[in-house]
């Protein structure tokens, strides 16, 4: 992968992944609600300026977030990345390794299903190189 590194925090970092157009997200830890609001509202301007066509969220390292970040994506955050996002984009989503990673992962994603009835095609992946492929 070639990429770009565009910000990075000691809990996130944003990149342009540019052999993918795409928005690479790496997250590790515990995740706080201003440290995530932050990183994906950069993330969501970098989008708009690499003119990207994916999103590629690696949650591999990431252990629970904040609960006030899942109220945050369904409010705020999730309706603007609908209005940003390209026609034909895919957001890959790679799975934490930490169990409270992945259950707070599948409640965002339940609450997203419930509320949003157009979404931009999603997946989860173990690996990189999964993503790579689904994306080609």
């Amino acid at each position: 992968m070639s990429k770009e590194s565009l910000y990075k925090q000691s809990n996130v970092e944003v990149s342009y992944d540019t052999d993918n157009s795409a928005i690479y997200i790496y997250w590790k830890g515990f995740v706080m609600l201003d440290d995530f609001k932050d990183a994906m509202l950069k993330a969501l301007d970098f989008y708009t300026e690499k003119k990207a066509l994916h999103w590629i969220i690696d949650q591999t390292e990431r252990q629970a977030v904040h609960p006030k970040v899942n109220e945050w994506v369904l409010e705020e955050f999730y309706p603007k990345l609908l209005d940003a996002t390209q026609k034909d984009a895919k957001m890959a989503v790679i799975v934490p390794k930490d169990v409270f990673g992945r259950f707070s992962m599948k409640n965002q994603t339940e609450g997203l299903t419930k509320k949003f009835e157009e979404m931009i095609p999603y997946q989860y992946f173990q690996s990189f190189s999964e993503v790579v492929r689904w994306l080609s």
